[in-house]
């Protein structure tokens, strides 16, 4: 329960009072007028698919026309540049002022270099072209955008390069952009075109994408481009106006100064023209001062209704606050796309969010199976609900039906069908059962690739394990900040590797020894345990059961052994592996000496009914924890 503490009061008050200091002190004296560094600059560079297909979206060549009627629109404080690609990537013309002809010239020239005769599509390198050239040459400062233009997919002729340009775009080059501070504002011409990574490379790098159906809705397109393209110009602070210094006399002019014609004599500033500054001064700041005053008070007396007065100030001891009519913003939340090809993470911070086929939602899911507004995930009373807005194909939790118009709360972790599209809902502030977060299983599907720089020098077997872990630890990062540091720290490319190749070897060893499912590796202060199981995922529980007496009693059993208490690990770390036509990995996390904010990760599909309800785990009627 919510309480206030004896200082929180003071603390808001002190607050309040260093927000006023800041905002009056940190504005300009009057006669003063504030422009921010870089205020309308920005730098653009078009990236243009020039593969064979557009010749059929595009076969009058309207787009170069249009592109080149929308830069005569950008003002002048706007720098140009231009990307081609097909098979290849090639810089067309560098960034330049449009204020430059030669470079006005260049930018037209470009264009007409748009042939459409292209064999392939390489967006990844058109993409990292383009964003090479806004790292390397824009201005500080400055709002850096790429407009990517294209009607397709990544197709580069190889299939497995496909899929693993297709993964570099939507993580590595997609991150690189957004700590570059660069956009990817796309355009997609027809249902031909890979919607989902064009819609995760503009969400991860903080810009946004369009559809065009056909090539006369690309100026439309461009006009509402335009005002991504600029950054929101500030509004000018008030200008106080001085009083006027009086100008010398005609009798105070020197001779020679008066018979230069045509130039002012030089206003010397009289000291008793000072007092009516100060004047000025006071004129512009007291009034505002008072509101200010005025308003500090009434949010004094509004915080004080609201969480009331504590026990030094009269309150009764112990009482809690009432929070009632207080909304507090939503935690940032996820829909990880679970389809065999994809690997999209769509993350949201609002209180309501559409899913439908419709352009206006705010997840877009364009397949026929999926109703123009299918459903809704709405935040309210500190938890999600999800609900079908009369779906044709109808709205599934967790295997079960969703009634149409029946809101159902939403837990971390659970899978959501929307018709036919599976997705996963986390919520990234989930902590559960105590500090423990509980983390179900990764599984890996059968055209998931990773980088292949994190390969390098595997063998083949190996390779689904590491990519099943990889995986497992991206969602791991996105828990918090200790998190993330955790995984940096205790799993390097090397460990995970070393692990992988651990794996591999128990899953062979099974074959010869069904006993031997475990193994442990050593690392600074902590403890691995690699573990292969002989079941599927399903089965990993009644395993556990039969086996040790459960999860818990297992890992109970290795942390009183002998062999672990003589390492004097810090940190007890069991990563699970097992395949029931693809890989899967689990990871239990488990510290054994006093931390003020340690890391705990359960594996919750290993726990059976008995231990969860021994954990002190409360369940609904779809058997998922509360």
């Amino acid at each position: 329960m919510y309480r206030i503490s004896p200082a929180r009061p003071v603390v808001i008050f002190l607050l309040l009072l260093a927000t006023v200091a800041v905002f009056v002190f940190g504005m300009q004296p009057p006669g003063h007028c504030v422009q921010s560094e870089g205020d309308g600059m920005a730098d653009v560079v078009f990236v243009f698919d020039n593969s064979g297909s557009m010749r059929k979206n595009d076969p009058q060549f309207q787009t170069p026309k249009t592109v080149l009627a929308f830069l005569e629109q950008l003002p002048e404080t706007v720098r140009v540049g231009m990307v081609l690609f097909d098979q290849r990537a090639r810089l067309l013309q560098p960034l330049g002022d449009l204020t430059d002809p030669v470079a006005r010239q260049g930018l037209a020239e470009s264009l007409e270099k748009v042939d459409y005769r292209g064999k392939f599509t390489d967006s990844a390198a058109g993409i990292e072209r383009a964003a090479y050239e806004l790292k390397t040459k824009g201005r500080a400062h400055t709002r850096k955008s790429i407009i990517f233009l294209t009607d397709g997919i990544v197709d580069t002729g190889n299939r497995q390069k496909d899929s693993e340009r297709t993964r570099w775009l939507k993580t590595d080059l997609a991150a690189d952009c957004r700590a570059s501070g660069i956009r990817i504002l796309g355009i997609a011409f027809t249902e031909n075109a890979d919607f989902p990574l064009i819609q995760t490379m503009a969400t991860r790098t903080e810009g946004t994408y369009f559809r065009a159906a056909q090539a006369e809705d690309i100026a439309g397109v461009l006009d509402r481009l335009q005002a991504f393209l600029l950054p929101p110009s500030p509004a000018p602070l008030p200008v106080a106006m001085a009083e006027p210094v009086p100008a010398p006399t005609p009798a105070a002019e020197t001779p020679e100064k008066a018979d230069d014609a045509g130039v002012s004599p030089p206003v010397v500033p009289d000291v008793a023209t000072m007092p009516n500054a100060s004047r000025s001064f006071w004129k512009f700041y007291l009034p505002l001062l008072l509101i200010i005053f005025v308003l500090m008070g009434m949010v004094a007396v509004l915080v004080f209704k609201l969480f009331s007065l504590p026990a030094w100030l009269g309150g009764r001891k112990g009482e809690t606050p009432s929070m009632m009519g207080v909304r507090t913003p939503p935690p940032q939340w996820e829909l990880q796309d679970l389809g065999p090809d994809s690997i999209a993470v769509y993350r949201f911070d609002k209180a309501r969010v559409t899913v439908g086929r419709d352009g206006k939602n705010d997840l877009l899911l364009a397949t026929a199976t999926v109703s123009n507004l299918h459903a809704t995930i709405e935040y309210r009373d500190g938890a999600f609900y999800l609900e079908d807005q009369r779906s044709t194909n109808g709205t599934r939790l967790n295997d079960h039906q969703v009634p149409a118009n029946t809101p159902l709360r939403l837990k971390s972790g659970d899978r959501i069908n929307f018709a036919n599209l599976t997705f996963q809902f986390i919520r990234l502030d989930q902590i559960i059962s105590g500090d423990t977060v509980l983390l179900d299983i990764t599984a890996l599907g059968a055209q998931a690739e990773e980088p292949s720089d994190l390969h390098t020098g595997m063998v083949e077997s190996e390779k689904p394990f590491l990519d099943c872990l990889v995986r497992h630890l991206e969602r791991i990062r996105l828990l918090g900040e200790k998190y993330h540091r955790f995984v940096e720290t205790c799993f390097s490319g090397a460990m995970c590797t070393a692990i992988a190749i651990q794996a591999r070897e128990n899953m062979q060893q099974l074959h010869i020894d069904p006993e031997h499912t475990c193994s442990s590796l050593i690392k600074g202060n902590v403890f691995y345990v690699i573990c292969t199981l002989p079941v599927p995922a399903d089965d990993a529980s009644r395993w556990f059961g039969d086996q040790h007496g459960g999860f818990t009693q297992f890992i109970f059993k290795w942390i009183k052994s002998d062999g672990y208490d003589v390492t004097a690990c810090d940190l007890f770390c069991v990563v699970t592996f097992g395949g029931d036509g693809h890989p899967w990995v689990s990871m239990t996390v488990v510290p054994t000496h006093d931390e003020p904010d340690p890391v705990e990760i359960m594996s919750v599909n290993f726990l059976s009914d008995e231990e969860k309800v021994e954990l002190g785990m409360e369940f609904d009627d779809h058997g998922r924890v509360l």
